[in-house]
């Protein structure tokens, strides 16, 4: 059985670092990224099965990197869950807008992103719900 490709993406090194440790002891391989840039060509040259995606990043908003990534036809499926900061209401409706499946903040971490993974992997419909509360 192939194990799922997750890409990291973000501008802090330690936060890829971490993110890196704790998919692979999951058994994911995992792809890292420092940047949007770096994000894009990944992308369209190793099609991963889900992104996760730091809010914080040097060249471009995680959101508008999920905008670009929902308007090509070939990567608008790929599940995206947007990481930012304990109580960032306006950053998960945010994510919501660009189209992320999930937001999960960096305080529950540890608790939330494993099953975020999990659920978005194991769910047929890939799409984004659209559904902020879902998101918060």
């Amino acid at each position: 059985m192939f194990r799922k490709v997750i890409l990291v993406v973000g501008g802090d090194s330690g936060m890829l670092t971490l993110l890196d440790t704790m998919l692979k002891r999951n058994g994911y391989v995992v792809m890292k990224a420092a940047n949007a840039a770096l994000a894009l060509h990944l992308i369209k040259s190793f099609s991963p099965n889900l992104l996760v995606v730091d809010a914080l990043m040097p060249d471009m908003s995680s959101f508008e990197l999920c905008e670009r990534i929902r308007e090509l036809p070939h990567t608008a499926k790929i599940p995206i869950i947007i990481l930012a900061a304990p109580n960032a209401v306006k950053c998960g409706q945010q994510a919501a807008n660009a189209g992320a499946n999930a937001f999960v903040a960096k305080e529950n971490l540890f608790s939330d992103l494993a099953p975020e993974i999990q659920r978005l992997l194991n769910n047929g419909n890939r799409q984004p719900s659209g559904d902020v509360e879902h998101l918060l």
